[in-house]
């Protein structure tokens, strides 16, 4: 459901919305940077703009995923993968998935077409917003939302490095409690050699 879903945004947005094909030429990007610093400069803006929104709402949802009862039990599924790959992004129950990357995606589109209605800024946007999600969960890559995936703390955000209260955090007890030693194997196994 979540690749399926994931791919029919993308579909959309290159057929029906970013419908300018002079948007796909390296010649567009080449001539913008080259020849337009003042457009350059608005769409690293907006850039920024879209981001920063979809931060906002990405954190609001993350943290209520970890926070509430019946959330907790949509997003386990997800934290599963407690040493996580790009492919962990696939793994969402779907309400979870509406809910943590639903509302920044809608306001990537709301901000295109009620304040920015730039094309490319919307493209680009959503290119860095879809590989972004998916890699920040590459082990490899070994970024901080990695780090939230092994320990389940109280890291909400996507882009930057703030945390959240970690008291408030209870999906790490629930995880516990509810599979114990099935995502927890060092903590078993030294239970067990003591």
């Amino acid at each position: 459901f979540n690749l399926v879903a994931s791919q029919l945004i993308g579909f959309m947005v290159v057929n029906y919305i970013c419908t300018d094909d002079e948007l796909y030429t390296r010649e567009y990007y080449h001539h913008l940077l080259t020849s337009c610093p003042e457009k350059v400069a608005m769409m690293f803006l907006r850039i920024f703009i879209y981001l920063a929104v979809a931060e906002v709402l990405f954190a609001a949802g993350h943290s209520l995923l970890h926070k509430h009862e019946w959330l907790l039990r949509l997003h386990i599924f997800h934290h599963c993968c407690t040493c996580p790959t790009w492919t962990a992004n696939l793994l969402f129950h779907p309400i979870d998935l509406a809910i943590e990357f639903g509302f920044p995606a809608v306001s990537l589109f709301f901000l295109h077409f009620f304040f920015f209605r730039d094309q490319a800024t919307l493209l680009v946007t959503y290119l860095i917003f879809q590989l972004w999600y998916a890699y920040d969960h590459e082990e490899f890559l070994n970024t901080y939302h990695v780090e939230h995936h092994k320990v389940c703390d109280s890291l909400y955000v996507i882009y930057t490095n703030i945390k959240g209260d970690a008291k408030k955090n209870r999906l790490r007890g629930y995880m516990r409690k509810e599979l114990p030693g099935l995502f927890w194997p060092r903590k078993m196994h030294q239970e067990k050699t003591s």
